[in-house]
């Protein structure tokens, strides 16, 4: 059985010319450079993506609870291009070295959650939004040995070597969002921990969702895993800056438990959950939402759901 979402698009060649670019770039200027080269990156896009930009503006509007051409709203948007710029470059930086754990000096809130969910056994999903620095999260945590498995897009043509030696490196494990749903349980059934990315689809089905007031369509994967497979749910989140002296933080910031796969409502009941535990991520830190489509804007693909959630659709 494989999920049926169609396979990503692969990035084109421009796009992997950039990574490679940026990548052989953070090996040899040092990092206060390379933000001021993410931040004129991040300054051109901003202006010359107007119809992102656009999008970007509307779903700050719903979190900031404005409209999309306010000031404030206006503003957020800037920071939104200039922080994902920086936070790529942390993202480069902090696999540059491979002696010891990624982000040494992070700073980790309720990982006692996230411990007592893994002893367990049930596996558990580990759900982020677009928010914050997730890939270092993710290359964190696995580097400190816990059982991570993250769902991943394609990387960018060319690029694919470099993403898995740094994963490779931190010992985290990576599957292709749009393999099967069998691989996915499987993780979950061994009692390791499956990481998905959980506020935006990729061309999917989703499954209509209240989402800071408003109905959409999110990704299902997570509460579908969770539900067929009897995992919880845990949110998490990396800032970076947000810590102790200005140290990254990592914060666990809820579990949520699904109902028994029997329920015909099991699926859509913990959806609505996630997105409450979403909402509570990207709220914390509007301006690290990198989100960079309107997900309040023309919606396609059916929304419906089974009487009994299978194994298909997943994100």
């Amino acid at each position: 059985m494989t999920l049926s979402q169609p396979a990503a698009p692969r990035p084109s060649a421009w796009r992997s010319a950039a990574y490679l670019s940026a990548y052989a770039v953070s090996r040899i200027v040092p990092k206060q450079a390379g933000f001021v080269i993410a931040d004129t990156a991040s300054f051109c896009a901003h202006q010359l993506k107007h119809r992102e930009r656009q999008g970007v503006c509307r779903n700050l509007a719903a979190v900031l609870g404005s409209t999309p051409d306010s000031q404030s709203v206006k503003a957020a948007a800037r920071n939104v291009y200039r922080k994902f710029g920086r936070s790529c470059v942390e993202l480069l930086y902090g696999t540059k070295h491979s002696a010891g754990p990624v982000l040494p000096d992070l700073e980790i809130q309720g990982m006692a959650m996230f411990d007592q969910a893994l002893s367990e056994k049930r596996g558990v999903v580990l759900a982020a939004a677009h928010s914050g620095a997730w890939e270092l999260g993710a290359l964190a945590l696995a580097s400190r040995g816990y059982p991570i498995t993250a769902l991943a897009h394609p990387p960018a043509a060319g690029a694919a070597g470099l993403y898995e030696r740094h994963r490779e490196r931190a010992g985290l494990r990576a599957l292709p969002a749009s393999g099967g749903a069998f691989r996915c349980l499987s993780v979950l059934r061994s009692g390791g921990a499956l990481g998905i990315v959980a506020d935006r689809r990729f061309g999917a089905p989703g499954i209509r969702t209240e989402f800071f007031g408003r109905s959409t369509l999110l990704p299902q994967g997570a509460a579908r895993l969770a539900v067929c497979a009897g995992s919880p749910v845990i949110g998490a989140a990396l800032r970076l800056g947000a810590g102790t002296a200005g140290r990254p933080l990592l914060r666990f910031f809820g579990r949520l438990d699904p109902a028994s796969a029997a329920r015909a409502d099991a699926v859509p009941a913990l959806q609505q959950e996630l997105a409450a535990l979403l909402e509570r991520m990207i709220v914390e830190a509007p301006e690290e939402w990198y989100c960079f489509e309107d997900l309040w804007g023309p919606i396609t693909g059916s929304s419906s759901l089974a009487a009994r959630p299978s194994t298909k659709a997943l994100v």
